[in-house]
């Protein structure tokens, strides 16, 4: 359908404007976040238009675009946020491992320290 694919590559524009005014592309790319794209938006309109009798109406299909935009632009914000989310958790885990590895390494460097020069037996 014609007027399926003209909103589809709408409603990618206007997604990727709003996913584009808090980061780079490069950092969505990062998070591992897909970008809003035609073939994306397709999908979301087939998958909502099955839910109404109203799509061959234009000021429907307007009305439309504007909230199927706005369920995009939420869902995805909650892709970004637990992406960073998971990306904080990542960075605060590796760091504990490594103060762990650190005081594991100096506790062993002390303990082997203590005992230079302490006689062993050779029996």
């Amino acid at each position: 359908n014609l007027q399926m694919l003209t909103m589809s590559k709408t409603l990618a524009i206007e997604a990727r404007k709003v996913f584009l005014e808090e980061y780079t592309e490069e950092e969505y790319k990062e998070l591992n976040v897909p970008m809003p794209d035609p073939d994306s938006a397709l999908k979301k309109l087939k998958s909502m238009s099955k839910f109404t009798d109203d799509w061959f109406d234009k000021d429907f299909r307007d009305r439309w675009l504007i909230t199927v935009l706005g369920v995009w632009n939420e869902e995805l914000k909650a892709q970004v946020d637990a992406a960073i989310k998971a990306k904080l958790n990542n960075a605060a885990a590796r760091e504990e491992w490594e103060k762990k590895k650190k005081a594991r390494e100096s506790g062993e460097t002390t303990a082997n320290a203590d005992t230079e020069g302490t006689p062993v037996s050779t029996e």
